[in-house]
C-alpha cells in the first residue's frame, strides 16, 4: 500500500500474474476486480457505499455513477434505456431510497451530500484501479513478449550451428551437383558418330543410322529401342550404342542405369571409356 492507502503498481502486478485478466476491449469502474479493489483503504462510509453498488444490476450501477457525478437527466437519458422521462424519475427515486435504506440516514441526491460523496469517491477508485490495471497489464504483455523474443533469438543462435551443418552435409552437396539435363546437353556432342561412313545397306549399319537420327531428333525412346537391340546382337556398334544408350538413361533420370552402361563400357573398350565416359562416370557419382 501507498501512504494514501492506495494498492501499490507491485500490488496490482502480482495479482495481475496470477490472475490474467479475460480477453476486452477494455476495462472500466464497473469491471474492477472485487480482490484489487479490495486491496484499496476506505473508510467505514466508502465501504457501506461499496457493499450498496455491489448490490444493484449493471443499469441500477451505470444510472448511480451517472447521478454521482451530476450529469444532467437529458444526457442520463441518452445513455440509458428509459422509455420515458417518467420512467427515469422513477428508478431514480427507488435508488435513491435504496441508498438511504441501505445507509439507515436520510440522503439527497445533491452533490456534496456526504453518501452521495462516498458513493463518487468510491466509483472514482474504480475509474483510477482500471486505469492502473490496463497500463500494468499492458506492461506486463509487453514484457512477456520481450522475454519470448530474447527467447527465440536465443534458439536462433543455438541452431544456426545445426543449419549449417545440415546445409553442408545436404544441400551443399546437391548444388555442387550438376543438373542431368545440363550433362546430357553437355555429353550429347561429346562424341559424334560418323554416320556417313556408315553402309545403310546393311541390316544392323542401317538401324544404327535411324537410330542416332532419332537419338539427334530427341525421339529417344525409339532411339533407345534400336541402340538396346543393336547392344544384344553384338553387332559392330556395340560401344558406340551402349555410350548413346548410357546418356538416353541419364536424360531420363535414371542414374543407376547410366552407371551400368558406362561400367559395360569400360570393360569393352577401356579407351573410348577413357576418352568419353570417365568425366561423366564421376560427376554422377
Amino acid at each position: 500500500m501507498t501512504a494514501d492507502g492506495r494498492p501499490q503498481k507491485s500490488d496490482i502486478g502480482r495479482w495481475l500474474k496470477e490472475n490474467p485478466l479475460p480477453e476486452q476491449e477494455g476495462l472500466d469502474a464497473f469491471g474492477v476486480p472485487e480482490e484489487l479493489f479490495l486491496l484499496h483503504e476506505l473508510t467505514g462510509l466508502e465501504k457501506q457505499a461499496d457493499r450498496f453498488i455491489r448490490t444493484l444490476v449493471a443499469e441500477d450501477q451505470k444510472l448511480l455513477f451517472y447521478i454521482s457525478r451530476d450529469l444532467a437527466p437529458d444526457l442520463i437519458r441518452e445513455v440509458l434505456p428509459f422509455d420515458s422521462p417518467e420512467q427515469y424519475w422513477i428508478r431514480k427515486e427507488q435508488l435513491m431510497q435504496g441508498l438511504q435504506k441501505s445507509f439507515g440516514r436520510d440522503i439527497t441526491a445533491e452533490p456534496g451530500n456526504d453518501l452521495i460523496t462516498a458513493v463518487t469517491h468510491v466509483f472514482m477508485i474504480r475509474e483510477k484501479l482500471a486505469e492502473m490495471i490496463l497500463v500494468e497489464a499492458d506492461v506486463q504483455e509487453k514484457e512477456t513478449e520481450k522475454i519470448r523474443n530474447k527467447r527465440r533469438a536465443r534458439v536462433c543462435l543455438l541452431s544456426a550451428p545445426v543449419i549449417l551443418l545440415l546445409a553442408f552435409v545436404f544441400i551443399y552437396p546437391a548444388l555442387k551437383k550438376p543438373d542431368i539435363l545440363s550433362l546430357f546437353a553437355q555429353y550429347k556432342t561429346t562424341f559424334q558418330a560418323d554416320t556417313t561412313a556408315i553402309d545403310t545397306t546393311q541390316y544392323a549399319g542401317n538401324r544404327f543410322y535411324q537410330a542416332m537420327d532419332f537419338f539427334l531428333s530427341d525421339e529417344l525412346p525409339q532411339a533407345r529401342t534400336l541402340f538396346e537391340e543393336l547392344i544384344s546382337e553384338g553387332t559392330e556398334f556395340q560401344v558406340t550404342s551402349r555410350w548413346y544408350l548410357a546418356l538416353i538413361f541419364l536424360h531420363e533420370g535414371n542414374k543407376d542405369a547410366c552407371r551400368e552402361q558406362l561400367k559395360l563400357l569400360k570393360e569393352e573398350d577401356p579407351a573410348f571409356f577413357n576418352e568419353y565416359g570417365k568425366k561423366l562416370h564421376r560427376k554422377i557419382n
